[in-house]
């Protein structure tokens, strides 16, 4: 057994405290706390909630705003032996009361102006400083194991009711002491507390900055965007978790100095991002890793010429398998399910053992008693390095007209592309019944270089099928934001497409050739004869597609006897670069058309 299996996480919190007891802990807007006074303040709220008959696997829901109250509550609860069930007090009350239900919270710690909005189902509520009034408090009882549950987050499920992912204590040990050895987080760091209680990302950046003698400074409660950077050089924050969304509209690294460590986390990062937050002395890390997992199982140090989707490999302790629907390992560079097994899997869902059975297994590989391993449902592939590529989710996995996509690789191809900030693929019905890929992009600031969508199929046509290529290009400034910092792809798929107006498009055609060409394109796509169709509309934003591009080539090949290819179809989308292109196609060969 190693030293984190034999740990809990609070003792690694006291083993900082006898170490810099005087050193700031936290700080936020009101207050900053020393090591000693957080430790203190915790074991006393410890005993207190001891009084409540608070011990080993028992759940006390934790609904406070972003303080010093929050690190106090969540030590506290640790320190008594409980486990704790962050509750979002921005969550409506119908969620909280199912979450206190399904956890079966037996007491619900928060702060006075929120008791009435926590007093669900008869759950009793105290104060976090209610037991600095208290005469009288037991004697702290030491019952605290690395085989207990820590905390339960909980998590959106697939059948749209959130479920319960419990961590024990020896899972987090185990993470932290991996975290500070790969991060080389020390005494002289500041480390931002930016990621909600709700999500897990939160457990990292709390205990990776107090298990280190580091300072955690937390993010003001009613700011998780907008004044960031600002918030950051007066802090001076030298270590930060973000997702890519948050890194690209954080401003320029010449005006965060003393940022020095990057944690990417949360969603695939484009190659542009990396390459403009990962230089000039600073250390960029890609993290990877589902709840289920314990916040990280993989970590890659970033550097240049790195695939941006490489997760890197297993943290000590942790294991990663790339298998096949048989269980069976695939060969290195091809694509497999993503499963993990170690000391970072969760115990399972709370009072869902079916559940946990369909997410946990038993492990194959490893001929150990008691093995588990979870199925991520995330698709990668191993590397001759031995390291992991990212492709995308299973559950990302679509069918246009009849071919099977991987969204998440068409998302990893856009963002190999030095001009594309951000890019994320959904999948739209039409009117008409017919499924279309959409991609949204953010693109580089400043760029004088086209990212056009004529540019830009060209540039996938060399990397990707042409089923795989998306039917329209929504070009946005910024990506719709979630208050975790995560893309909100609700937001993004209630967008309406405009389509982009030329003043040219209405341009009638000028020869018979175009002439020709428009009937074609009207009869592959389905248009009444007696429809507009100008010489510059774009043959993939009329609702053109792998397939009625097969058709086009087949027709224009019959009537005007010139073989095109997909991929000059895809640079010359439009009925008037078309004609030039059969005009051009005629040189040695006997001419149909006279030159434009």
């Amino acid at each position: 057994m190693t030293k984190a299996e034999e740990q809990d996480i609070y003792r690694l919190f006291e083993e900082q405290v006898q170490r810099s007891p005087e050193a700031i802990a936290v700080t936020d807007q009101a207050s900053s706390l020393t090591y000693r006074h957080l430790q203190m303040r915790a074991d006393c709220l410890a005993r207190y909630l001891q009084s409540f008959h608070v011990g080993p696997e028992v759940c006390v829901g934790l609904c406070v705003e972003r303080s010093s109250d929050m690190i106090i509550g969540i030590l506290g609860i640790l320190r008594s032996g409980g486990v704790y069930v962050p509750l979002d007090p921005q969550y409506p009350q119908e969620r909280l009361a199912f979450m206190l239900a399904d956890a079966q919270v037996s007491l619900v710690l928060t702060q006075a102006h929120l008791r009435q909005h926590c007093a669900i189902n008869g759950v009793p509520c105290i104060s976090v400083d209610d037991y600095e009034r208290a005469d009288t408090l037991p004697e702290l009882v030491d019952c605290v194991a690395a085989c207990n549950a820590a905390y339960s987050i909980y998590t959106s499920g697939s059948t749209g009711r959130p479920k319960g992912v419990v961590i024990e204590h020896h899972s987090l040990a185990s993470l932290i002491i991996a975290q500070r050895q790969h991060f080389a987080i020390s005494a002289d760091h500041r480390l931002l507390q930016f990621a909600s209680v709700s999500f897990d990302a939160s457990v990292s950046e709390i205990f990776l900055a107090l298990c280190a003698g580091a300072t955690l400074v937390l993010l003001p409660a009613n700011d998780s965007r907008h004044d960031l950077a600002p918030f950051l050089v007066e802090q001076a924050i030298t270590t930060v978790t973000l997702p890519p969304s948050m890194l690209a509209v954080l401003g320029t690294q010449e005006a965060l100095p003393m940022l020095h460590t990057l944690i990417v986390a949360g969603e695939t990062c484009s190659a542009e991002i990396f390459a403009r937050w990962g230089r000039d002395g600073r250390t960029l890390f890609n993290a990877y890793g589902p709840t289920e997992a314990t916040v990280c199982c993989t970590i890659h140090r970033w550097h240049v010429g790195d695939s941006p989707r490489c997760i890197g490999r297993a943290l000590p302790n942790q294991f990663c398998y790339v298998l096949d629907e048989h269980f069976q390992e695939v060969p290195v560079g091809s694509m497999g399910m993503l499963y993990i097994g170690g000391s970072g899997l969760a115990r399972g869902y709370h009072g869902h053992a079916d559940l946990t059975a369909e997410h946990f297994f038993p492990d194959p590989i490893r001929a150990q008693r008691g093995a588990r391993m979870y199925r991520s449902g995330d698709l990668v592939r191993s590397l001759a390095d031995g390291s992991l590529e990212f492709i995308g989710r299973s559950d990302q996995q679509v069918k246009v007209r009849g071919c099977r996509v991987e969204l998440g690789e068409i998302e990893a191809a856009l963002l190999q592309h030095p001009l594309i900030q951000g890019a994320v693929l959904l999948l739209h019905e039409e009117s008409n019944g017919d499924q279309q890929l959409f991609a949204y992009i953010v693109e580089v600031p400043n760029s004088t270089d086209s990212t056009s969508a004529v540019a830009l199929r060209c540039y996938l046509a060399a990397l990707l099928p042409s089923y795989m290529i998306p039917y329209k290009f929504i070009y946005l400034q910024s990506f719709p934001l979630m208050f975790n910092g995560k893309i909100d792809k609700q937001a993004l798929q209630a967008l309406k497409p405009l389509q982009d107006i030329d003043t040219e498009d209405s341009e009638t055609p000028q020869s018979p050739l175009e002439e020709m060409l428009v009937d074609i394109w009207k009869d592959v796509l389905s248009m009444d004869s007696d429809e507009a169709l100008g010489v510059y509309d774009n043959f993939f934003e009329l609702g053109g597609h792998s397939l009625n591009l097969i058709r086009l080539l087949a027709q224009v090949k019959q009537v005007l006897h010139v073989e095109l290819g997909i991929s000059q179809v895809i640079a010359e989308p439009t009925i008037r670069e078309l004609a030039r292109l059969i005009i051009a196609k005629q040189e040695g060969m006997p001419r149909l058309f006279p030159e434009m």
